[in-house]
C-alpha cells in the first residue's frame, strides 16, 4: 500500500484525492490488513474489515471510501501483475443510501437573486453562476473574469468557461489548471439579461 501511495498514485491524481487515499490507507486499511500478505488477501478478509469498521461506528459512506481505496490499490496491483485478480470486486461493503439534494424553488431563486442584487455586492455574478450553472465548488472558486463571456445583446445567453479548479489540502490551497475530471474545459450557459 505504501509503494502504491508513494509511487504512481501520487503522480496520477490531484493532491486532494491523494490525501484522501493516503488517509484512508494509513488510518484504516494498513492497521486492519497489515497481517495479511497481498497474495493471500481474500474478499472475506475485506468483508471482515468492513464489518469491523461498521461496528466501530463508521457509517456506510465512510466504509465505502475504505472499499474504494482498497479497490483502486488492488486494481493497480493487478495491472502490475502482483496479483491475478482484484478481490475487492467480490467484497461487499455496507450499502450506501442515496443522498437527496434539495434545490431552490422558482420563488426562492427569485428571492435569492433579488437579495443579491439589492446588496450591490461585487459577488452578484458569482452567486448567479453558482445557482444556475451548477459547477463544482472548487471550479466555481477558481473562476476568473476572463472565463466569463457576458451577453453581447439583450436576451442572449452568456457563458462561463470552467478551465481550472481550486482545492484544499493539508498544505493549503492548490490551484489546478484542469477540472476534476481532467476532460478539458466545460462551458455553462448563463441566463440572458433582460
Amino acid at each position: 500500500m505504501e509503494r502504491w501511495l508513494e509511487g504512481s498514485l501520487k503522480q496520477s491524481v490531484s493532491p486532494r484525492t491523494y490525501g484522501g487515499y493516503a488517509w484512508q490507507t494509513r488510518k484504516h486499511v494498513v492497521p486492519g490488513l497489515d497481517h495479511i500478505k497481498l497474495k493471500e488477501l481474500t474478499a472475506e478478509h475485506l468483508d471482515a474489515l468492513y464489518v469491523q469498521k461498521s461496528n466501530s461506528g463508521l457509517g456506510p459512506c465512510a466504509v465505502g471510501y475504505i472499499h474504494s481505496t482498497i479497490r483502486v490499490a488492488l486494481q493497480r496491483a493487478v495491472k502490475k501483475r502482483l496479483i491475478p485478480y482484484n478481490v475487492a470486486r467480490d467484497a461487499d461493503p455496507s450499502k450506501q443510501t442515496k443522498r437527496e439534494y434539495t434545490t431552490l424553488s422558482q420563488n426562492q431563486l427569485t428571492s435569492f437573486f433579488r437579495a443579491a442584487a439589492e446588496a450591490k455586492d461585487c459577488l452578484e455574478a458569482f452567486f448567479i453562476v453558482a445557482a444556475l450553472a451548477g459547477p463544482r465548488p472548487g471550479e466555481l472558486l477558481a473562476l476568473k473574469w476572463a472565463d466569463l463571456r457576458l451577453p453581447e445583446e439583450p436576451n442572449a445567453p452568456g457563458e462561463a468557461r470552467i478551465r481550472r479548479s481550486l482545492s484544499t489540502t493539508r498544505e493549503g490551497l492548490v490551484l489546478r489548471e484542469t477540472t476534476k475530471t481532467g476532460k478539458g474545459r466545460l462551458v455553462y450557459l448563463l441566463p440572458p439579461v433582460e
